[in-house]
């Protein structure tokens, strides 16, 4: 019997389990730039199309027509700054509230004004209020607080009026505002005097004014501990409560309809039934701050793909887990290019 000679069969072999055949590699590092991009720019041109956005007057609570549709909090605007002197991009905000609100009675608070309101009316809260580490914290509680005593608006100084704000603000007992990045937001919101959610708000401070991740991170400890993150967390809470006797509906307001603009932008043009229009912001926001917003936030295609290049770079010197990927040293540099572009 003659043996029949053979050449041996080639396997494929990519070290271990765990390494991946380099030509999906190769796909995954290209696509995912090109996918970023996509989401980025076409999404949201396809619905811009598909879907034709509402408009700030289409906005309405009084959903129910048997029922009257009036305003429920008392007629106040309240805003607050360090001093009385106002930096010169707010210098006209007071004026222009009093002028399109002439029957709504306007105040003004300093720091020196918020302690004594705490310290008058809420001495219980005065020790935690002064333990704050940042004065935009004490900026931050200080407008619950502020609701709760009188009811009506809180609006922060870079908010400026176009037109009466009655009709957004009726049937509603509180509301929250929406941001356009993500969550809710404390820069606009309003109240009945002696709301049940303000209420339930500032017996809350105190039991997240020190946040685990706010010892690392200035921007965190404010956003978790007073702001932002903080209230957004207390309207979910508060949904979720059972057997409250006092409990309120709180309402949120679609970030297109009070017009706040998208944190990656320094200004945006409201539109042309638009109630307030967002002048620049953010004075509380330091060097983390900048890190997370517009470093981290609005570049986060380019940060995948910063993390992805990481990934490879690691592996290429250090463990090996993808060794054939490696035998096109071309793709790390194209996954590079591609990256600088999906930051721009």
């Amino acid at each position: 019997m003659h043996h029949i000679l053979t050449r041996p069969r080639k396997h494929q072999h990519f070290g271990t389990a765990s390494e991946l055949p380099p030509h999906r590699l190769k796909f995954f590092s290209v696509a995912l730039p090109i996918f970023l991009v996509f989401v980025r720019e076409v999404v949201p041109t396809v619905n811009s199309v598909l879907w034709k956005p509402k408009t700030p007057s289409q906005f309405s609570l009084c959903v129910d027509a048997t029922q009257p549709c009036r305003l429920m909090i008392p007629k106040i605007i309240h805003q607050t700054y360090k001093t009385d002197d106002l930096p010169l991009a707010w210098k006209m905000a007071p004026a222009e509230w009093r002028s399109t609100h002439p029957d709504w009675k306007y105040m003004f608070w300093t720091d020196k004004k918020n302690r004594q309101l705490i310290k008058d009316k809420f001495p219980w809260f005065l020790t935690q209020f002064d333990a704050y580490p940042n004065p935009i914290q004490r900026a931050d509680v200080v407008r619950y607080f502020i609701l709760y005593e009188y009811g009506g608006v809180y609006a922060d100084m870079d908010l400026v009026p176009l037109r009466s704000l009655e009709p957004m603000l009726r049937n509603s007992d509180a509301m929250l505002s929406e941001t356009p990045n993500v969550g809710l937001t404390n820069a606009f919101m309003s109240s009945a005097k002696g709301g049940d959610f303000f209420k339930f708000v500032m017996y809350e401070l105190e039991r997240h004014s020190n946040p685990l991740i706010g010892r690392f991170s200035r921007h965190w400890q404010i956003m978790l501990s007073t702001g932002p993150t903080f209230i957004w967390k207390m309207a979910s809470d508060y949904d979720k409560l059972t057997g409250r006797p006092n409990k309120v509906r709180v309402d949120s307001m679609p970030a297109w309809v009070w017009g706040k603009c998208k944190i990656c932008k320094r200004s945006c043009d409201p539109p042309a039934d638009g109630y307030l229009q967002h002048a620049q912001g953010d004075s509380w926001h330091h060097w983390d701050s900048w890190l997370f917003t517009h470093g981290i936030f609005c570049h986060v295609e380019f940060c995948v793909c910063l993390l992805w290049i990481g990934v490879l770079f690691v592996d290429k010197h250090f463990t090996r887990r993808f060794q054939p990927f490696w035998n096109s040293d071309w793709t790390i540099f194209y996954t590079i290019i591609l990256g600088i572009l999906v930051a721009f």
